[in-house]
């Protein structure tokens, strides 16, 4: 059942564990040493690219610091070709380059240094061949050269600016667009809390967008504040499937009789400040006099202000008409996912007011389409602070057969709820819920009441319920001394009812006597089942006595367990 590591896995592996600078000089090292042709997929994240300056080759390039704390390249006017050699040896391992507090003062380059970096690196066209997606941080005017010239390249595909809600970016569009012809994804963030008058003032904006013709590919973009002749401008794009802006009740486009129509958009994530102004956005964004159907799939709502409890939760609440009108123009679009998350507030949240009031609020059976279900608030910094029961939960799930992800902070889910989902939605792929069960629920389930101890176990007539479920966050407790049986039971049943189930199950406190007969028992009944599902529980269950862990492994040739570490994967009688 276990497998030796290759080589690119085993280097993966040490990479996870050093710095950037040691991880591309080991790279690099490995590359030039091993010719294996699987080396070719061995890449590396950045996330500091002034350590990524200093891993070259100090004969190569170098850097100095000097006062104020500013590093200072120092690099051969006419370098070889031996030497950019060395230097890609390093650079062409990297993926993705996330510099996130790249416009800092202490951990920047110096503009003249960046230039100084251009100019040495220009004869070899770009610096990272094969980097495919960038986040940096941009507050400097003098950057646009670094970012056309250092880190761009034709098979960049992702492109991120963070607080850079500036002209920077399109002072070099043009640059940018025949350097990265194959960009997909644009995204540059703002603060939402910023008008678009004040943002707006000395910026063409709608001029600086004709420069994002020059990428034919472009399918995302996050942006800033725009005005009506921006959204008119990005509507027109026959590219565009994703978009994400922030919008507030001073938007000049909110109150404008023409804004574009996005009909043919597939994601739509807007930033608001207040429920009403959400709303009122979307009815613009996909509002047409002729009633043409929009192919909008997933829908956000981001609400970034607090909102007070009696407003969300009074009878009859005042959101119910504005929710009505929502419902009426989503049911003119291919809506498969709905969101609304609220931040700032660990008390109550929209999501919140959805769920206890979905009958009065929220027309669901208009949405029999729903393939995601999603009451987890990851941004608020709160935690769960609402859980969904199981009936509440199990309520919802009938409004929606075509659900494929649900991912709900929720009460503990019986073993009996969990079927329930299964049976409710055939095509999930995914269960994100807090399930916790024991060998009793198992049985209580197959056999009801009539269960009693030394009752032989028969899985024949238990049905396959569920074959496209994968994913699954599911809590195992057994008793205090778990048998071989126990085991067995709950291997058996999960591979009947969910058979291509991948869990990472999560175990309790185990305490029992390690026996050979035990694992023999186990490995019986979990070798026949698929690899995944057999390495959840191998990982999860953990011989557990007084303070000594002891972890088996299966040996390849007698499949007997033996306490690691085993030479070769071959237990001391294979030797």
């Amino acid at each position: 059942m276990h497998r030796c590591l290759r080589l690119i896995e085993v280097v993966a592996i040490i990479c996870q564990d050093l710095d950037d600078k040691k991880s591309l000089a080991w790279l690099a090292q490995v590359s030039q040493n091993l010719k294996e042709p699987a080396l070719d997929a061995l890449y590396a994240d950045i996330e500091n690219i002034v350590d990524l300056l200093r891993s070259f080759p100090s004969h190569v390039l170098s850097l100095e610091e000097h006062p104020p704390n500013k590093p200072i390249l120092l690099a051969r006017q006419q370098p070889a070709r031996a030497d950019r050699d060395k230097v890609l040896s390093y650079t062409s391992r990297v993926r993705c380059l996330n510099e996130q507090v790249f416009g800092s003062e202490s951990a920047v380059p110096p503009p003249e240094t960046a230039d100084a970096m251009c100019e040495w690196i220009r004869p070899t066209s770009f610096l990272f061949p094969k980097l495919r997606k960038v986040c940096i941080s941009l507050q400097h005017v003098g950057y646009y050269h670094f970012v056309t010239t250092f880190i761009t390249g034709p098979s960049l595909l992702h492109l991120e600016l963070d607080e850079c809600y500036k002209p920077l970016l399109f002072r070099c569009a043009p640059n940018l667009a025949s350097m990265c012809p194959s960009l997909e994804t644009l995204i540059i963030t703002c603060d939402i809390h910023q008008t678009d008058d004040e943002d707006n003032v000395n910026i063409h904006i709608p001029a600086a967008l004709e420069n994002l013709r020059g990428w034919p590919n472009l399918r995302s973009i996050n942006y800033g504040p725009l005005d009506c002749d921006s959204l008119v401008y990005l509507s027109r794009l026959p590219t565009l499937r994703s978009l994400t802006i922030p919008v507030t009740r001073y938007s000049s486009w909110i109150n404008s009789p023409t804004c574009g129509y996005f009909g043919s958009l597939d994601h739509l994530t807007l930033k608001v400040a207040d429920y009403q102004v959400g709303v009122i956005a979307v009815m613009k964004l996909f509002s047409r006099s002729d009633g043409l159907r929009a192919r909008l799939r997933s829908l956000r709502l981001h609400v970034l202000m607090c909102q007070s409890d009696e407003v969300l939760l009074s009878t009859p609440s005042p959101l119910a008409p504005i929710t009505a009108a929502l419902a009426t123009y989503l049911c003119r679009t291919t809506l498969k996912e709905f969101f609304v998350s609220q931040h700032n507030s660990p008390d109550v949240g929209i999501a919140t007011a959805f769920i206890d009031h979905f009958q009065s609020l929220f027309p669901l059976t208009s949405f029999t389409a729903l393939t995601h279900l999603t009451t987890r608030d990851y941004g608020n910094g709160w935690g769960d602070t609402f859980q969904l029961t199981e009936s509440k939960l199990l309520e919802l799930l009938r409004h929606w057969p075509a659900l494929e992800i649900i991912d709900c902070a929720t009460q503990s889910i019986s073993l009996s709820g969990i079927i329930a989902i299964l049976r409710l939605c055939p095509r999930i792929r995914s269960v994100m819920v807090s399930a916790t069960f024991c060998l009793d629920d198992v049985l209580e389930y197959l056999f009801g009441e009539e269960w009693s101890p030394g009752m032989p176990l028969t899985f024949i007539d238990i049905p396959c319920h569920n074959t496209s479920l994968t994913d699954a966050k599911l809590k195992f407790q057994p008793h205090d001394v778990v048998s071989p049986g126990a085991v067995q039971t709950v291997a058996i049943f999960f591979s009947r009812v969910a058979p291509n189930l991948a869990p990472s199950v999560r175990c309790g406190s185990l305490a029992y006597t390690v026996q050979q007969d035990f694992w023999d028992a186990v490995y019986a009944v979990m070798a026949p089942l698929r690899s995944g599902l057999w390495d959840g529980f191998h990982n999860a269950l953990l011989p557990l006595t007084q303070t000594l862990y002891l972890r088996f492994c299966c040996c390849k040739r007698c499949h007997n367990f033996e306490e690691c570490l085993m030479t070769n994967l071959r237990c001391s009688r294979c030797l």
